[in-house]
């Protein structure tokens, strides 16, 4: 079977080392490679799909929403999110999954993180954001959303019906509260000058998760600090859960892999 991650950014991505790691191990006879496209080239992805006769792909930046327009069909989370990253092609009918939820969570697990007593800020409002904004959503917590563009924020907010998350930054008794970021922006955008002009009476923050597996520490006070590997691999297991129709979670040894994934990220 072949698979691939497309995205814009790719051709550095650690999604091929990932998954042909757990095919050697698991004694598979698969392929992983990556695609590259530019944010423009969307309405050619199906097309690039079909033609290398993939059985399976991961989506990422720029594309988890705009190619909702392209598929056949989506499971319950990704219809619930309106975002895609794992797609299953099977006879030429392609189906959206989304696993960014469960990554998210099993981060959220493995690192015994309480979120009962936190008050979170959530940075972005791309498909990574939107999914842990349901996340967040659906276990009560308290917790509001910035993004640079109000427009895309606006959009995201109102798609999954939780406007009222929105930060307001004139908002002392809200921005005094806040003790703990979640950051869903690109691995390129330093965020602690974002965190300074927002929160310029915030010294320290209890705990900062970066979703981005290799993200830069940009010198933030905070107490904990919890890069996206954790995330990163989970999406990864899950979608060959999806793509092979059966539990491999148990097969795989999980310390092993994440050591190899971190000899191989460059600081």
């Amino acid at each position: 079977m072949k698979f691939s991650v497309i995205g814009s950014k790719v051709d550095t991505s650690l999604s091929p080392l990932l998954h042909s790691w757990i095919y050697k191990k698991l004694k598979l006879d698969h392929a992983y490679g990556y695609i590259k496209l530019s944010k423009d080239s969307v309405d050619n992805m199906v097309d690039e799909i079909k033609k290398r006769k993939l059985n399976g792909a991961n989506i990422t930046m720029p594309f988890k929403e705009s190619i909702l327009k392209d598929i056949d069909g989506l499971d319950d989370i990704s219809k619930k999110i309106g975002a895609v990253n794992c797609i299953q092609i099977s006879n030429n009918y392609i189906k959206g999954y989304n696993t960014d939820l469960y990554g998210f969570q099993k981060l959220i697990d493995i690192n015994k993180i309480s979120l009962n007593d936190k008050n979170i800020l959530l940075l972005g409002s791309g498909g990574a954001s939107r999914a842990i904004s349901v996340f967040l959503k659906d276990i009560s917590a308290n917790f509001h959303v910035f993004n640079r563009s109000k427009k895309n924020l606006d959009k995201m907010l109102d798609d999954l019906s939780i406007k009222e998350k929105f930060f307001n930054q004139s908002d002392k008794t809200l921005t005094s509260k806040i003790n703990m970021i979640i950051n869903c922006l690109p691995p390129t955008v330093n965020y602690s000058i974002l965190l300074k002009e927002l929160l310029p009476d915030i010294n320290k923050f209890n705990t900062i998760i970066d979703i981005n597996y290799s993200p830069i520490r940009c010198g933030i006070n905070t107490e904990y600090f919890i890069d996206g590997l954790d995330m990163f691999i989970f999406q990864g297991i899950k979608s060959n859960e999806i793509w092979m129709n059966k539990n491999i979670l148990k097969d795989v040894d999980y310390s092993d892999l994440k050591s190899f994934i971190q000899g191989k990220i460059k600081c």
